[in-house]
C-alpha cells in the first residue's frame, strides 16, 4: 500500500467512525515507536484539511534506562513540527513489585485525562493497530473472557480514538520508511516476561502459520460472532423484559426457568448487584442455577456481605431494604426524585465557576435552579447524546461501546429531566450539561448507595 493510499484509508476511518470533527484539538500519544510516529505523521498530513490542533503527549514510565532518550526524541520531533509537547515521568512505577503493566496503564489514563482537561482537548488518539487487535482478543481468550465480549478494541471509547485499527504494523513501518522517518523501538516489547508479549511473539506467529496466514480473518470472524451473540443476549433480555426484574422484590421461579441459560446467569448477576451485593463470583451464580434445577423448593445460599438468597416455593428473593415507590430525596436547591428503588442518599451542591468540584460524584452545567431531576435506571428505547457526539445514540449501544460490563448496564443511575438523559452517573455528561453555556452555576451531585 502506498503512503497516499494509507492516509486515505485513515481518513476514511475518521469519517466512517466519526472520530473527530474539523477544528478539534487532538492529543496524540507518541511513545517514539513506529506505530505512534506513523500516527502523528498521518495526522499531520491531514491537519490542514481538517484544521485540527495537534498536541503531542508522551509518557516516561521510568522503567528502562532508554526511556529518557525516547522522551528527548519525541520532544525534538514535536519541536520540528512546531507542536506543543507534554511529557510526564513516573517516579513510582519502578518501585512496584507486581502488576506493573496494569498500574502503568492506569497511570497513563490518569495523566492523559489531566492533560486533555487542561488543554480542552476533544479526544486522545492512540496508535493501536490490527496486530494489537489480534493480541487483545487472544489475551481475553486466555483470561477466560465471556464469549459475548470476545472482541478487540473499539474505534472510539470515551475520549480515546484509534484511527489505525485496520492497519498492520508492517504497513505503518513501510509508510515511515517512505518518509525517511526514524523511530525508536522499546526493547521491553521483545521480553517474554509479560503475557501480552508472549502472545505477540510466540502464539500469534504459530497460530497464523497453522491458519495458513488467515489468522487475522479468523479472529475478525470470531469478533463479529461475539458481537452478534451480545446483541442476541441483549435482545433476549428485552424480549423477556428483564429490566422489570429489578422492580420486583421476589423473582418468579417459573419466569426464571423460561430464560435461556446463556442469559439467565447474566440476569441473576444483575439482580444481585442491583440489590447491593458486591464481590460476586461466577461460582455463586453457578450454585444458584444448580439449586434452581433441583426439585428442592426451599433452600438458602449465603452470599458476600452477609446477605442470603432464599427460595421458598415458587419465589426467589433476598432480604434487602427496598422500595418500589418514587422517593423525593432533595427539594433544595433543586428537586431530586429517585426511582432507583434503593435506599440512597443524595448530596447536591451549587459551585462557583472557578471552584474545583469534589472528586466523588458528577458536576452538571446549565441546570436551572428549582429544576426537578429524576434518578432512574435505563429502560427500553433510551437514547443519550454524549458531549462529544453531534447526535443522540441508543443508550444500550453507547454502554456497550464504552465497554460497560453487561451485568452492570441495568444498574447504572441516570440523571434525567423531563426531556433527556443529562448524565450517566458518575461517568458521562450529555452534550447539554458538559460545559457552561448560560448563567446557571455548576451543580454537583453525589450519590451514596447502601452498603
Amino acid at each position: 500500500m502506498t503512503s497516499k493510499l494509507l492516509v486515505e484509508k485513515i481518513e476514511e476511518n475518521i469519517n466512517r467512525h466519526h472520530l473527530f470533527e474539523k477544528g478539534d484539538t487532538i492529543l496524540v500519544c507518541v511513545s517514539g515507536g513506529s506505530d505512534s510516529i506513523a500516527l502523528l505523521h498521518i495526522l499531520l498530513e491531514l491537519q490542514e484539511r481538517w484544521q485540527t490542533k495537534l498536541i503531542v503527549l508522551h509518557f516516561d514510565h521510568g522503567l528502562r534506562p532508554e526511556s529518557s532518550s525516547e522522551q528527548k526524541f519525541v520532544e525534538n520531533l514535536a519541536k520540528q513540527y512546531k507542536l506543543r509537547c507534554y511529557s510526564s515521568t513516573s517516579h513510582h512505577l519502578a518501585q512496584e513489585a507486581s502488576g506493573v503493566q496494569e498500574k502503568s496503564r492506569r497511570w497513563r489514563l490518569e495523566i492523559a485525562e489531566k492533560f486533555r482537561s487542561e488543554t480542552k482537548g476533544k479526544c486522545i488518539a492512540t496508535a493501536h493497530h490490527a496486530d494489537d487487535q489480534a493480541e487483545t482478543l487472544l489475551y481475553k481468550l486466555l483470561r477466560g473472557c465471556h464469549l459475548s465480549n470476545l472482541r478487540g478494541m473499539e474505534w472510539q471509547n470515551h475520549f480515546y480514538i484509534r484511527p489505525l485499527l485496520n492497519c498492520k504494523k508492517s504497513e505503518l513501518q513501510t509508510y515511515l520508511k517512505s518518509k525517511s522517518q526514524e523511530w525508536m523501538e522499546d526493547p521491553s516489547n521483545q521480553s517474554s516476561k509479560y503475557l501480552r508479549n508472549r502472545i505477540r511473539l510466540e502464539l500469534i506467529p504459530l497460530m497464523n502459520e497453522l491458519a495458513r496466514g488467515e489468522l487475522g480473518k479468523r479472529l475478525d470472524n470470531l469478533s463479529e460472532q461475539s458481537r452478534h451473540l451480545q446483541d442476541w443476549i441483549e435482545q433476549t433480555e428485552e424480549n423477556h423484559e428483564i429490566s422489570k426484574l429489578f422492580q420486583e422484590e421476589e423473582l418468579s421461579i417459573k419466569r426464571l426457568t423460561q430464560i435461556p441459560p446463556m442469559v439467565l446467569s447474566n440476569c441473576l448477576h444483575q439482580y444481585l448487584r442491583f440489590r447491593g451485593i458486591k464481590n460476586l463470583e461466577n461460582g455463586h451464580i453457578k450454585k444458584i442455577i444448580q439449586l434452581l434445577q433441583t426439585e428442592n423448593k426451599q433452600w438458602q445460599l449465603h452470599l458476600p456481605g452477609k446477605k442470603t438468597i432464599k427460595r421458598e416455593g415458587e419465589k426467589l428473593f433476598i432480604s434487602l431494604p427496598y422500595s418500589n415507590e418514587p422517593e423525593t430525596l432533595l427539594e433544595h436547591p433543586i428537586t431530586i426524585i429517585s426511582k432507583l428503588g434503593l435506599k440512597i442518599q443524595v448530596q447536591c451542591q451549587i459551585l462557583t465557576l472557578s471552584e474545583i468540584p469534589p472528586k466523588e460524584g458528577i458536576t452538571l452545567f446549565n441546570i436551572p435552579l428549582k429544576q426537578t431531576l429524576t434518578l432512574r435506571f435505563r429502560k427500553s428505547g433510551d437514547r443519550f447524546q454524549p458531549h462529544w457526539k453531534q447526535r443522540a445514540v441508543k443508550l444500550k449501544d453507547f454502554l456497550r461501546d464504552q465497554k460497560f460490563p453487561l451485568h452492570q448496564r441495568n444498574q447504572i443511575p441516570l440523571v434525567h429531566d423531563e426531556n433527556e438523559i443529562l448524565a450517566i452517573y458518575p461517568h458521562y455528561l450529555s452534550r447539554s450539561t458538559y460545559s457552561n453555556k448560560n448563567t446557571c452555576p455548576p451543580l454537583h451531585i453525589q450519590i451514596a448507595f447502601p452498603k
